[in-house]
Protein backbone atom coordinates (compact mmCIF):
# COMPACT_ATOMS: atom_id res chain seq x y z
CA UNK A 1 0.00 0.00 0.00
CA UNK A 2 0.95 3.81 -0.94
CA UNK A 3 0.28 6.96 -0.52
CA UNK A 4 -1.41 7.94 -3.15
CA UNK A 5 0.19 9.05 -6.34
CA UNK A 6 0.84 12.65 -5.07
CA UNK A 7 1.64 11.22 -1.98
CA UNK A 8 4.44 14.09 -0.45
CA UNK A 9 2.99 16.69 -2.35
CA UNK A 10 1.23 19.22 0.42
CA UNK A 11 -1.54 21.68 -0.68
CA UNK A 12 -3.31 24.95 1.01
CA UNK A 13 -6.66 25.15 0.40
CA UNK A 14 -8.28 28.62 0.86
CA UNK A 15 -11.19 27.93 -1.16
CA UNK A 16 -14.76 28.08 -0.44
CA UNK A 17 -18.20 27.30 -2.80
CA UNK A 18 -17.75 24.39 -5.43
CA UNK A 19 -15.03 24.48 -7.65
CA UNK A 20 -12.35 25.19 -5.27
CA UNK A 21 -13.09 22.61 -2.55
CA UNK A 22 -14.20 20.02 -5.70
CA UNK A 23 -10.32 20.85 -6.99
CA UNK A 24 -9.08 20.08 -3.88
CA UNK A 25 -10.86 17.26 -2.71
CA UNK A 26 -9.81 15.62 -6.25
CA UNK A 27 -5.95 16.12 -4.97
CA UNK A 28 -6.76 14.97 -1.30
CA UNK A 29 -8.34 11.39 -2.57
CA UNK A 30 -5.33 10.93 -4.58
CA UNK A 31 -2.62 11.16 -1.40
CA UNK A 32 -1.72 15.05 -1.46
CA UNK A 33 -1.43 16.50 1.82
CA UNK A 34 -4.12 18.63 2.00
CA UNK A 35 -4.68 21.69 4.74
CA UNK A 36 -7.98 23.84 4.32
CA UNK A 37 -6.91 27.01 5.71
CA UNK A 38 -10.21 28.01 7.59
CA UNK A 39 -11.18 31.42 8.89
CA UNK A 40 -14.09 30.70 11.17
CA UNK A 41 -15.07 27.74 13.34
CA UNK A 42 -18.14 27.25 10.66
CA UNK A 43 -17.99 23.82 8.97
CA UNK A 44 -17.68 24.40 5.39
CA UNK A 45 -20.25 23.29 3.23
CA UNK A 46 -20.81 20.29 1.24
CA UNK A 47 -19.02 18.68 4.02
CA UNK A 48 -17.91 15.65 1.49
CA UNK A 49 -15.75 17.96 -0.48
CA UNK A 50 -13.43 18.09 2.53
CA UNK A 51 -12.81 14.34 3.25
CA UNK A 52 -9.51 13.06 3.24
CA UNK A 53 -8.31 16.74 4.14
CA UNK A 54 -6.43 18.58 7.53
CA UNK A 55 -7.74 21.56 8.88
CA UNK A 56 -6.11 24.59 10.09
CA UNK A 57 -8.00 27.85 11.95
CA UNK A 58 -6.21 31.26 11.23
CA UNK A 59 -7.02 34.66 11.51
CA UNK A 60 -5.55 36.02 8.31
CA UNK A 61 -6.46 39.56 9.35
CA UNK A 62 -3.45 39.18 12.10
CA UNK A 63 0.20 39.23 12.02
CA UNK A 64 0.01 36.37 14.02
CA UNK A 65 -2.65 34.43 11.37
CA UNK A 66 -0.26 36.01 8.43
CA UNK A 67 2.85 34.43 9.79
CA UNK A 68 1.54 31.33 10.34
CA UNK A 69 0.63 31.01 6.70
CA UNK A 70 3.36 32.12 5.90
CA UNK A 71 5.30 29.64 7.90
CA UNK A 72 2.78 26.87 6.08
CA UNK A 73 3.29 28.46 2.41
CA UNK A 74 7.32 27.86 2.94
CA UNK A 75 6.73 23.96 3.33
CA UNK A 76 3.66 23.42 0.71
CA UNK A 77 4.06 22.87 -3.01
CA UNK A 78 0.73 24.24 -3.98
CA UNK A 79 -1.55 27.37 -2.71
CA UNK A 80 -4.87 27.50 -4.10
CA UNK A 81 -7.81 30.40 -2.85
CA UNK A 82 -10.53 31.44 -4.72
CA UNK A 83 -11.03 34.63 -2.31
CA UNK A 84 -12.04 38.19 -4.64
CA UNK A 85 -9.39 39.54 -6.88
CA UNK A 86 -7.20 41.22 -4.90
CA UNK A 87 -8.05 39.90 -1.49
CA UNK A 88 -4.85 37.91 -0.77
CA UNK A 89 -2.69 41.07 -1.60
CA UNK A 90 -4.45 43.09 0.52
CA UNK A 91 -3.75 41.04 3.55
CA UNK A 92 -0.28 40.67 2.36
CA UNK A 93 -0.30 37.37 1.32
CA UNK A 94 -0.10 37.71 -2.45
CA UNK A 95 1.90 34.99 -4.59
CA UNK A 96 4.78 37.55 -4.75
CA UNK A 97 4.83 37.61 -0.90
CA UNK A 98 4.72 33.86 -0.93
CA UNK A 99 6.99 33.31 -3.44
CA UNK A 100 9.43 35.13 -1.59
CA UNK A 101 9.32 32.77 1.52
CA UNK A 102 8.97 29.80 -1.29
CA UNK A 103 10.41 30.48 -5.15
CA UNK A 104 9.18 27.23 -6.35
CA UNK A 105 5.12 27.43 -4.93
CA UNK A 106 2.32 26.54 -7.44
CA UNK A 107 -0.33 29.68 -6.82
CA UNK A 108 -3.45 28.60 -7.81
CA UNK A 109 -6.02 31.48 -8.70
CA UNK A 110 -10.16 30.41 -9.15
CA UNK A 111 -11.97 33.26 -9.82
CA UNK A 112 -15.50 33.13 -7.70
CA UNK A 113 -18.66 33.49 -9.21
CA UNK A 114 -20.58 35.47 -8.94
CA UNK A 115 -23.98 34.14 -9.48
CA UNK A 116 -24.64 30.40 -8.33
CA UNK A 117 -23.95 28.27 -11.19
CA UNK A 118 -27.09 26.82 -13.08
CA UNK A 119 -25.57 23.66 -13.73
CA UNK A 120 -23.33 22.46 -10.92
CA UNK A 121 -21.03 20.67 -13.44
CA UNK A 122 -20.10 23.87 -14.53
CA UNK A 123 -18.35 24.41 -11.12
CA UNK A 124 -16.82 20.98 -10.84
CA UNK A 125 -15.02 21.31 -14.45
CA UNK A 126 -13.77 24.42 -13.21
CA UNK A 127 -12.69 22.69 -10.33
CA UNK A 128 -11.20 19.89 -12.54
CA UNK A 129 -9.73 22.35 -15.02
CA UNK A 130 -7.42 23.97 -11.60
CA UNK A 131 -6.64 20.72 -10.83
CA UNK A 132 -5.25 19.25 -13.79
CA UNK A 133 -3.54 22.97 -14.13
CA UNK A 134 -1.92 22.78 -10.70
CA UNK A 135 -0.26 18.97 -11.57
CA UNK A 136 1.63 20.57 -14.74
CA UNK A 137 2.57 23.77 -13.70
CA UNK A 138 3.83 21.31 -10.01
CA UNK A 139 5.78 19.06 -13.13
CA UNK A 140 7.56 22.48 -14.26
CA UNK A 141 8.54 23.92 -11.15
CA UNK A 142 10.01 20.27 -10.16
CA UNK A 143 12.12 20.67 -13.20
CA UNK A 144 12.79 24.18 -12.40
CA UNK A 145 12.33 24.74 -8.71
CA UNK A 146 10.58 28.11 -9.99
CA UNK A 147 6.51 28.28 -9.23
CA UNK A 148 3.87 30.59 -11.00
CA UNK A 149 0.17 31.82 -10.69
CA UNK A 150 -2.38 29.26 -12.68
CA UNK A 151 -6.01 30.55 -12.75
CA UNK A 152 -8.88 30.23 -15.34
CA UNK A 153 -9.60 32.64 -18.50
CA UNK A 154 -12.37 34.92 -17.94
CA UNK A 155 -13.21 37.30 -15.16
CA UNK A 156 -15.61 34.78 -13.27
CA UNK A 157 -15.96 30.96 -13.71
CA UNK A 158 -17.43 31.26 -17.69
CA UNK A 159 -16.00 27.55 -17.57
CA UNK A 160 -16.92 26.85 -21.27
CA UNK A 161 -17.16 28.35 -24.93
CA UNK A 162 -19.65 26.90 -27.51
CA UNK A 163 -19.11 25.51 -31.26
CA UNK A 164 -20.86 23.60 -33.23
CA UNK A 165 -19.81 19.94 -34.76
CA UNK A 166 -20.48 18.18 -37.91
CA UNK A 167 -23.51 17.94 -37.16
CA UNK A 168 -24.65 21.16 -35.88
CA UNK A 169 -24.86 19.87 -32.77
CA UNK A 170 -23.10 21.99 -29.57
CA UNK A 171 -20.03 21.17 -28.30
CA UNK A 172 -18.85 23.01 -24.93
CA UNK A 173 -14.64 23.59 -25.44
CA UNK A 174 -13.38 24.38 -22.38
CA UNK A 175 -11.68 28.15 -21.94
CA UNK A 176 -7.87 27.76 -21.26
CA UNK A 177 -5.86 28.17 -18.39
CA UNK A 178 -3.14 30.33 -18.07
CA UNK A 179 0.03 30.10 -16.48
CA UNK A 180 2.33 32.84 -15.52
CA UNK A 181 5.30 31.45 -16.79
CA UNK A 182 4.51 29.30 -19.27
CA UNK A 183 1.95 30.73 -22.13
CA UNK A 184 0.12 28.04 -24.29
CA UNK A 185 1.17 27.82 -27.64
CA UNK A 186 -1.13 29.19 -30.20
CA UNK A 187 -4.05 26.67 -30.71
CA UNK A 188 -3.45 24.87 -34.04
CA UNK A 189 -6.62 23.36 -36.69
CA UNK A 190 -7.23 19.96 -36.13
CA UNK A 191 -4.89 17.13 -38.17
CA UNK A 192 -5.48 15.84 -41.94
CA UNK A 193 -5.65 12.25 -41.15
CA UNK A 194 -2.43 10.83 -41.60
CA UNK A 195 -0.80 13.72 -42.29
CA UNK A 196 2.23 13.18 -40.06
CA UNK A 197 2.69 9.29 -40.07
CA UNK A 198 5.88 9.43 -42.14
CA UNK A 199 7.10 12.09 -39.73
CA UNK A 200 6.47 9.91 -36.67
CA UNK A 201 6.89 6.45 -38.22
CA UNK A 202 9.96 7.38 -40.03
CA UNK A 203 11.93 8.10 -37.08
CA UNK A 204 15.02 5.83 -35.95
CA UNK A 205 15.18 4.50 -32.64
CA UNK A 206 18.02 4.81 -30.64
CA UNK A 207 20.83 2.08 -31.01
CA UNK A 208 21.26 0.21 -27.97
CA UNK A 209 24.44 0.11 -26.16
CA UNK A 210 26.79 -3.18 -27.27
CA UNK A 211 28.45 -4.92 -24.11
CA UNK A 212 31.43 -3.55 -25.13
CA UNK A 213 30.33 0.15 -24.74
CA UNK A 214 28.90 -0.71 -21.78
CA UNK A 215 32.03 -1.89 -20.07
CA UNK A 216 33.86 1.26 -21.99
CA UNK A 217 31.46 3.73 -20.26
CA UNK A 218 31.58 2.30 -17.14
CA UNK A 219 35.46 2.57 -16.61
CA UNK A 220 34.89 6.23 -17.38
CA UNK A 221 32.45 6.43 -14.66
CA UNK A 222 34.63 4.29 -12.64
CA UNK A 223 37.77 6.95 -13.14
CA UNK A 224 35.63 8.72 -11.09
CA UNK A 225 37.04 8.65 -7.37
CA UNK A 226 34.30 8.90 -4.80
CA UNK A 227 33.49 7.87 -0.93
CA UNK A 228 31.37 4.45 -0.12
CA UNK A 229 28.47 5.24 1.88
CA UNK A 230 25.83 2.82 3.26
CA UNK A 231 22.50 3.96 2.90
CA UNK A 232 19.50 2.65 5.45
CA UNK A 233 15.82 2.57 6.21
CA UNK A 234 12.94 0.51 7.42
CA UNK A 235 10.40 -1.77 6.04
CA UNK A 236 6.81 -0.95 6.85
CA UNK A 237 7.16 -3.13 9.61
CA UNK A 238 10.04 -2.23 11.47
CA UNK A 239 12.42 -4.46 9.53
CA UNK A 240 15.89 -2.52 8.52
CA UNK A 241 16.99 -2.28 5.09
CA UNK A 242 20.46 -1.23 3.75
CA UNK A 243 22.54 -1.57 0.95
CA UNK A 244 26.28 0.31 -0.33
CA UNK A 245 26.19 3.16 -2.66
CA UNK A 246 29.15 5.61 -3.82
CA UNK A 247 26.33 7.25 -5.79
CA UNK A 248 25.57 10.17 -2.73
CA UNK A 249 25.94 13.30 -3.50
CA UNK A 250 25.06 16.58 -1.32
CA UNK A 251 22.39 18.79 -3.41
CA UNK A 252 21.41 21.72 -1.30
CA UNK A 253 22.20 24.26 1.85
CA UNK A 254 18.64 25.74 2.05
CA UNK A 255 16.85 23.51 2.49
CA UNK A 256 19.43 20.91 3.33
CA UNK A 257 19.34 18.06 0.73
CA UNK A 258 20.89 15.00 -0.52
CA UNK A 259 20.16 12.69 -3.23
CA UNK A 260 21.29 9.20 -3.37
CA UNK A 261 20.78 6.43 -6.85
CA UNK A 262 19.02 3.17 -6.25
CA UNK A 263 19.08 0.24 -8.69
CA UNK A 264 15.93 -1.02 -9.99
CA UNK A 265 17.23 -4.29 -10.23
CA UNK A 266 18.29 -4.00 -6.06
CA UNK A 267 15.80 -5.92 -4.33
CA UNK A 268 15.16 -3.37 -1.83
CA UNK A 269 14.72 -0.43 -4.35
CA UNK A 270 10.21 -0.32 -4.33
CA UNK A 271 11.10 -0.13 0.38
CA UNK A 272 13.61 2.80 -0.41
CA UNK A 273 11.76 4.83 -2.94
CA UNK A 274 8.05 4.33 -0.62
CA UNK A 275 10.01 4.69 2.63
CA UNK A 276 8.68 8.43 4.42
CA UNK A 277 12.81 8.29 5.82
CA UNK A 278 16.42 7.02 4.93
CA UNK A 279 19.94 7.39 6.44
CA UNK A 280 23.28 8.04 4.79
CA UNK A 281 26.31 6.44 6.62
CA UNK A 282 29.70 7.37 5.39
CA UNK A 283 32.13 4.71 5.92
CA UNK A 284 35.44 4.85 7.05
CA UNK A 285 38.40 3.16 5.79
CA UNK A 286 38.38 0.12 8.48
CA UNK A 287 34.94 -0.48 7.23
CA UNK A 288 35.69 -2.25 3.96
CA UNK A 289 33.70 -5.18 5.43
CA UNK A 290 30.86 -3.47 6.38
CA UNK A 291 30.96 -2.33 2.97
CA UNK A 292 31.23 -5.39 1.93
CA UNK A 293 28.27 -6.89 3.63
CA UNK A 294 26.17 -4.29 2.28
CA UNK A 295 26.50 -4.83 -1.15
CA UNK A 296 25.53 -8.95 -0.11
CA UNK A 297 22.42 -10.43 -0.64
CA UNK A 298 23.13 -11.61 2.85
CA UNK A 299 19.38 -11.68 4.71
CA UNK A 300 21.18 -11.08 8.32
CA UNK A 301 23.47 -7.88 7.43
CA UNK A 302 22.32 -5.83 10.64
CA UNK A 303 22.82 -8.44 12.82
CA UNK A 304 26.62 -8.85 11.61
CA UNK A 305 27.79 -4.63 12.65
CA UNK A 306 26.73 -2.54 15.13
CA UNK A 307 23.88 0.27 14.44
CA UNK A 308 21.81 2.10 16.85
CA UNK A 309 18.59 3.99 15.60
CA UNK A 310 18.92 7.51 14.93
CA UNK A 311 16.33 10.36 13.91
CA UNK A 312 13.14 8.91 12.78
CA UNK A 313 13.71 5.54 13.89
CA UNK A 314 16.00 5.03 11.21
CA UNK A 315 19.26 2.58 11.21
CA UNK A 316 22.33 4.52 11.92
CA UNK A 317 25.60 2.51 11.91
CA UNK A 318 28.33 2.49 14.38
CA UNK A 319 32.44 3.90 13.73
CA UNK A 320 31.20 5.85 10.61
CA UNK A 321 32.83 9.31 9.36
CA UNK A 322 29.14 10.96 9.55
CA UNK A 323 25.32 9.81 9.34
CA UNK A 324 22.97 11.80 7.82
CA UNK A 325 19.15 10.99 8.51
CA UNK A 326 16.31 12.33 5.48
CA UNK A 327 13.09 12.67 4.67
CA UNK A 328 11.83 11.72 1.49
CA UNK A 329 11.37 14.21 -0.37
CA UNK A 330 10.97 12.77 -4.24
CA UNK A 331 11.89 10.28 -6.34
CA UNK A 332 13.05 10.90 -9.71
CA UNK A 333 12.99 8.17 -12.90
CA UNK A 334 16.80 8.06 -14.19
CA UNK A 335 17.32 5.21 -16.81
CA UNK A 336 17.98 2.09 -14.89
CA UNK A 337 18.42 3.60 -11.28
CA UNK A 338 16.13 6.02 -9.46
CA UNK A 339 17.73 9.13 -7.98
CA UNK A 340 16.57 9.57 -3.97
CA UNK A 341 15.99 13.02 -2.61
CA UNK A 342 15.83 13.59 0.57
CA UNK A 343 15.65 16.42 2.76
CA UNK A 344 17.72 15.97 5.71
CA UNK A 345 16.44 16.08 9.40
CA UNK A 346 19.84 14.92 11.41
CA UNK A 347 23.45 14.29 10.93
CA UNK A 348 25.81 13.58 13.07
CA UNK A 349 29.86 13.59 12.54
CA UNK A 350 31.44 10.18 13.93
CA UNK A 351 34.90 9.28 14.05
CA UNK A 352 38.04 11.29 12.37
CA UNK A 353 39.46 8.58 10.51
CA UNK A 354 39.83 8.90 6.90
CA UNK A 355 37.30 7.74 4.48
CA UNK A 356 36.76 4.62 2.23
CA UNK A 357 37.33 5.63 -1.14
CA UNK A 358 36.37 3.63 -4.12
CA UNK A 359 38.54 4.12 -7.73
CA UNK A 360 37.98 2.24 -11.30
CA UNK A 361 36.04 -0.93 -9.54
CA UNK A 362 38.73 -0.90 -6.32
CA UNK A 363 38.66 0.29 -2.70
CA UNK A 364 41.13 2.77 -1.80
CA UNK A 365 42.40 4.37 1.36
CA UNK A 366 42.60 8.31 1.00
CA UNK A 367 46.35 9.55 1.73
CA UNK A 368 48.10 6.37 2.17
CA UNK A 369 49.98 5.87 -0.57
CA UNK A 370 51.55 9.72 -0.49
CA UNK A 371 52.53 8.62 2.74
CA UNK A 372 54.18 5.84 2.17
CA UNK A 373 55.67 7.10 -1.72
CA UNK A 374 57.03 10.08 0.46
CA UNK A 375 58.57 8.68 3.27
CA UNK A 376 60.47 6.07 0.86
CA UNK A 377 61.53 8.65 -1.42
CA UNK A 378 63.13 10.88 1.73
CA UNK A 379 64.52 8.38 3.12
CA UNK A 380 67.45 7.76 0.15
CA UNK A 381 67.27 5.26 -3.11
CA UNK A 382 64.26 4.16 -4.49
CA UNK A 383 62.91 1.43 -6.64
CA UNK A 384 59.37 1.39 -8.24
CA UNK A 385 57.84 -1.97 -9.51
CA UNK A 386 54.91 -3.04 -11.15
CA UNK A 387 52.87 -5.88 -10.63
CA UNK A 388 50.70 -6.64 -13.58
CA UNK A 389 48.18 -8.97 -14.57
CA UNK A 390 46.24 -9.84 -17.89
CA UNK A 391 43.76 -12.29 -17.02
CA UNK A 392 45.36 -14.71 -14.48
CA UNK A 393 49.01 -14.34 -15.46
CA UNK A 394 51.42 -11.73 -14.68
CA UNK A 395 54.12 -9.97 -16.19
CA UNK A 396 58.23 -10.81 -15.91
CA UNK A 397 60.76 -9.47 -16.90
CA UNK A 398 63.76 -12.03 -18.17
CA UNK A 399 67.09 -11.40 -16.96
CA UNK A 400 70.40 -11.85 -18.55
CA UNK A 401 71.25 -14.45 -16.01
CA UNK A 402 67.64 -16.72 -16.56
CA UNK A 403 66.42 -15.35 -13.22
CA UNK A 404 62.75 -13.56 -13.30
CA UNK A 405 62.21 -10.12 -12.01
CA UNK A 406 59.21 -7.53 -12.33
CA UNK A 407 58.77 -4.59 -14.63
CA UNK A 408 61.44 -1.66 -13.26
CA UNK A 409 61.09 2.11 -13.57
CA UNK A 410 64.29 3.09 -15.33
CA UNK A 411 67.08 6.18 -14.75
CA UNK A 412 68.36 8.07 -11.42
CA UNK A 413 65.16 9.07 -10.47
CA UNK A 414 61.90 6.59 -11.47
CA UNK A 415 59.13 7.26 -11.08
CA UNK A 416 55.58 6.14 -12.80
CA UNK A 417 55.86 8.12 -15.69
CA UNK A 418 58.94 6.50 -16.29
CA UNK A 419 57.58 3.20 -15.64
CA UNK A 420 54.56 3.72 -17.56
CA UNK A 421 56.76 5.22 -20.40
CA UNK A 422 59.14 2.40 -20.26
CA UNK A 423 56.25 -0.07 -21.31
CA UNK A 424 54.64 1.76 -23.48
CA UNK A 425 57.56 2.18 -25.73
CA UNK A 426 57.81 -1.80 -25.61
CA UNK A 427 54.24 -1.83 -27.25
CA UNK A 428 51.86 -2.38 -24.39
CA UNK A 429 49.40 0.02 -22.67
CA UNK A 430 49.52 -0.67 -18.99
CA UNK A 431 46.87 0.82 -16.30
CA UNK A 432 48.34 0.91 -12.86
CA UNK A 433 45.60 0.82 -10.11
CA UNK A 434 46.83 1.52 -6.44
CA UNK A 435 50.31 1.02 -4.44
CA UNK A 436 50.55 -2.48 -3.46
CA UNK A 437 54.19 -2.34 -1.47
CA UNK A 438 57.03 -0.24 -0.30
CA UNK A 439 59.69 -2.11 1.43
CA UNK A 440 63.19 -1.33 2.77
CA UNK A 441 66.07 -3.51 1.95
CA UNK A 442 67.93 -3.71 5.38
CA UNK A 443 71.33 -4.64 3.87
CA UNK A 444 71.25 -2.03 1.37
CA UNK A 445 68.76 0.71 2.65
CA UNK A 446 67.28 1.21 -0.71
CA UNK A 447 63.90 1.18 -0.61
CA UNK A 448 61.03 -0.60 -3.36
CA UNK A 449 57.79 0.35 -3.97
CA UNK A 450 55.44 -1.70 -5.86
CA UNK A 451 52.12 -0.84 -8.05
CA UNK A 452 49.32 -3.22 -8.98
CA UNK A 453 48.09 -2.45 -12.48
CA UNK A 454 46.58 -4.44 -15.83
CA UNK A 455 48.56 -4.31 -18.67
CA UNK A 456 47.85 -5.32 -22.60
CA UNK A 457 49.37 -5.57 -25.50
CA UNK A 458 51.72 -8.20 -27.30
CA UNK A 459 54.07 -9.54 -25.03
CA UNK A 460 57.64 -7.75 -26.04
CA UNK A 461 61.11 -9.07 -26.12
CA UNK A 462 62.64 -9.86 -22.79
CA UNK A 463 59.34 -10.61 -21.02
CA UNK A 464 56.97 -13.24 -20.37
CA UNK A 465 53.49 -13.61 -19.25
CA UNK A 466 53.00 -16.53 -16.81
CA UNK A 467 50.18 -17.79 -15.24
CA UNK A 468 50.20 -16.61 -11.12
CA UNK A 469 49.90 -20.45 -9.56
CA UNK A 470 53.02 -21.03 -12.09
CA UNK A 471 55.80 -18.52 -11.17
CA UNK A 472 58.69 -20.48 -10.15
CA UNK A 473 59.60 -18.14 -6.90
CA UNK A 474 62.99 -19.37 -6.61
CA UNK A 475 64.16 -17.83 -9.90
CA UNK A 476 62.82 -14.65 -8.65
CA UNK A 477 66.37 -12.88 -7.48
CA UNK A 478 65.23 -10.77 -5.53
CA UNK A 479 64.39 -11.71 -2.03
CA UNK A 480 61.88 -8.88 -1.65
CA UNK A 481 60.10 -9.16 -4.81
CA UNK A 482 59.90 -13.00 -3.68
CA UNK A 483 58.26 -12.26 -0.57
CA UNK A 484 55.93 -9.41 -2.11
CA UNK A 485 55.00 -12.32 -5.55
CA UNK A 486 54.06 -14.72 -2.81
CA UNK A 487 52.13 -12.82 -0.53
CA UNK A 488 50.58 -10.77 -3.94
CA UNK A 489 49.65 -14.90 -5.52
CA UNK A 490 47.63 -15.62 -2.44
CA UNK A 491 45.81 -12.94 -2.11
CA UNK A 492 45.12 -12.83 -5.65
CA UNK A 493 43.15 -15.65 -5.36
CA UNK A 494 41.20 -14.87 -2.37
CA UNK A 495 39.96 -11.07 -3.38
CA UNK A 496 41.63 -9.41 -0.54
CA UNK A 497 44.87 -6.59 -1.14
CA UNK A 498 46.72 -4.62 0.94
CA UNK A 499 49.49 -2.24 1.09
CA UNK A 500 52.39 -3.57 2.89
CA UNK A 501 55.27 -1.63 4.57
CA UNK A 502 58.36 -3.09 5.96
CA UNK A 503 61.50 -4.49 5.30
CA UNK A 504 62.20 -7.67 2.96
CA UNK A 505 61.31 -10.25 5.64
CA UNK A 506 58.71 -8.95 7.87
CA UNK A 507 56.16 -5.72 7.83
CA UNK A 508 52.53 -4.78 8.45
CA UNK A 509 49.87 -5.30 5.82
CA UNK A 510 46.95 -2.54 5.41
CA UNK A 511 43.83 -3.74 4.14
CA UNK A 512 43.50 -1.19 1.28
CA UNK A 513 40.79 -3.46 -1.36
CA UNK A 514 38.67 -5.76 -1.13
CA UNK A 515 37.97 -7.27 -4.87
CA UNK A 516 36.61 -10.04 -6.27
CA UNK A 517 38.34 -13.20 -6.75
CA UNK A 518 39.99 -12.76 -10.16
CA UNK A 519 38.60 -16.13 -11.52
CA UNK A 520 35.47 -13.96 -13.42
CA UNK A 521 34.91 -10.51 -14.19
CA UNK A 522 32.35 -10.01 -11.63
CA UNK A 523 31.67 -6.09 -11.73
CA UNK A 524 31.82 -4.26 -8.61
CA UNK A 525 29.07 -4.68 -5.70
CA UNK A 526 28.59 -1.16 -5.32
CA UNK A 527 26.18 0.28 -6.47
CA UNK A 528 26.88 3.35 -8.71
Amino acid sequence: MTGGILAGVRVLDLTDRLSGPYCTMMLADHGADVIRVDTTRETPRPASLNRNKKSVLLALDTPEGKDALLGLAATAHVVVESLAPGEMARLGLGYEVLAQVNPALVYGAIPPRVEPAEDPGDDRHAGMMMAFGLIAALRQSEATGKGQVVDLAGDTLQASDATTGPEGERWDIPAPLRFSQNPAPEIQGPPRIGADTDTYLSEMPPMPMSEADKRALRDAFGAFATGVTVVTTLQPDGTPRGFTANSFTSVSLDPPMVLVCVAKSALSCAIFVEAPHFAVNVLAEEQTQVSGIFASRDPDKFDRVGWDSGAAGMPVLKDTLASIVCARDRAVDAGDHVILLGRVIDHTTGTSARPLGFFKGSYFSVGVEDDLVNAATRAGAVEIRALLVRGRQLLMKLEPDGKLGLPKAPGKRPGLPALNGELEQLGMRPKLDFLYAIYRDSVTGHHGIFYHGTVAGLTPPGYRFIGLIDIPLAKVANPAERSMLSRFIDEFQHGNFGIYQGDETRGLVQRVTDRAPSKTASKPPIQT
